[in-house]
């Protein structure tokens, strides 16, 4: 560090002046004045620089701007040279019509480089496309190009676990189809033959109809009268109540259009009472009279069987 004035001198006044005598105080100063300047001397001499390394310093540095040569003179008197070549260094740079970089040296030398040698060329494959814009290279994947080798090996066999799964779902669907096919024929095997037996009955209904009112015309069904009942006892009669007033007769309308005339229905006789009718759309009707008291002697059992009940 840079040392700063410690010790002032003292203007000392010769005798008889009594402004400046010889005591403790004037020679404590003199004495601690002298002991700074030792410790500073004892400070110095540590950190100064050896003379075999202050003669390696350098003392001065020269420079041929036209050679490039650096001169270096040590403190010691060696002289060094160091050739900095800068007449390698380029003064100027250039393109010409042949798009090549042409380097003109500080000695008028010149160097050609061709620029191709910076540019590099990119290929597009059947999965990735290459692109360069602006100087910058991308890369995109070609849509539909990534094939299971590319893939992860767990989304590969989890791809693969999908396939065998759609697999088994569609053969067990061809399953499904064939056993639906095989119903399907079982089913109109069975629906043909049920047609066969509703016509077979159908035809059976139809003989029994026709035996049925066979019998009936000839009178096979009526029975031996039985004998009469004892005559019950007649009730009292009861009180005439009182006839109300008739009503005014309201006005006659006009006739109405005549209807089309219906189809005939082929009617059969039973013993004077009931009558059987085969109508249009091929049902078997029993007719008899609203005030008749007793039902017909006719009905169909659970098993689909006419029934006709003879002899009460």
């Amino acid at each position: 560090m840079a040392y700063g004035p410690y010790y002032y001198i003292t203007d000392w006044k010769n005798e008889p002046s009594q402004e400046t005598p010889i005591n403790r105080t004037n020679l404590l100063k003199i004495e601690n004045g002298i002991k700074e300047a030792d410790n500073r001397i004892v400070q110095i001499d540590a950190k100064k620089a050896e003379l075999s390394l202050v003669n390696t310093l350098v003392k001065e540095i020269t420079l041929d701007t036209d050679s490039g040569i650096m001169t270096v003179k040590q403190q010691n008197g060696t002289v060094t040279t160091y050739d900095l070549a800068i007449e390698k260094v380029v003064a100027n740079f250039d393109i010409n019509d042949d798009n090549e970089l042409v380097l003109t040296l500080a000695d008028g030398t010149q160097k050609v480089i061709d620029l191709t040698r910076f540019v590099y060329g990119v290929d597009s494959t059947a999965t990735i496309a290459m692109k360069i814009l602006n100087r910058t290279i991308t890369a995109e994947i070609v849509d539909g190009s990534v094939t299971m080798a590319k893939l992860d090996a767990s989304i590969q066999m989890e791809f693969r676990q999908y396939m065998l799964d759609a697999q088994a779902a569609r053969d067990m669907s061809l399953q499904y189809q064939n056993n639906a096919k095989t119903f399907r024929d079982q089913t109109e095997v069975i629906a043909n033959e049920a047609v066969t037996d509703i016509a077979a009955a159908g035809g059976r209904v139809d003989e029994t109809l026709t035996e049925f009112n066979t019998l009936l015309m000839n009178g096979n069904f009526i029975g031996p009268m039985g004998p009469q009942g004892t005559q019950g006892n007649q009730g009292a009669t009861g009180a005439t109540g009182k006839q109300g007033p008739q009503g005014i007769q309201g006005i006659q309308g006009p006739q109405g259009l005549q209807g089309e005339r219906g189809s005939d229905a082929v009617v059969t006789q039973a013993n004077g009472s009931y009558a059987f009718q085969v109508r249009d759309n091929g049902h078997l009707f029993v007719l008899f009279s609203d005030t008749s008291a007793d039902p017909p002697p006719v009905r169909i059992n659970d098993s689909g069987h006419f029934i006709v009940r003879l002899g009460g």
